[in-house]
């Protein structure tokens, strides 16, 4: 089906340009984290020792509340 000149063909054509554009700084972004993966590691690290005080904390005031401590 033929729409002003365009063809199928061409409409996926200039789909995968906006995709690949759109996403260009994402694809950049992922190979710089993976060309340096200890600093990925630290960054998972530290968010997971946050994350773990924050739930020992609202853990310790469930236990309050709830009677168990």
């Amino acid at each position: 089906m033929r729409a002003s000149g365009l063809g199928y063909g061409d409409l996926k054509k200039a789909l995968f340009e906006n995709y690949w554009n759109y996403f260009a700084s994402a694809r950049t972004k992922r190979a710089e984290l993976a060309a340096n993966l200890d600093y990925v590691n630290s960054v998972l690290t530290d968010g997971a020792n946050r994350a773990r005080g924050l739930a020992q904390r609202v853990l310790k005031r469930a236990k309050v509340a709830s009677g168990l401590d």
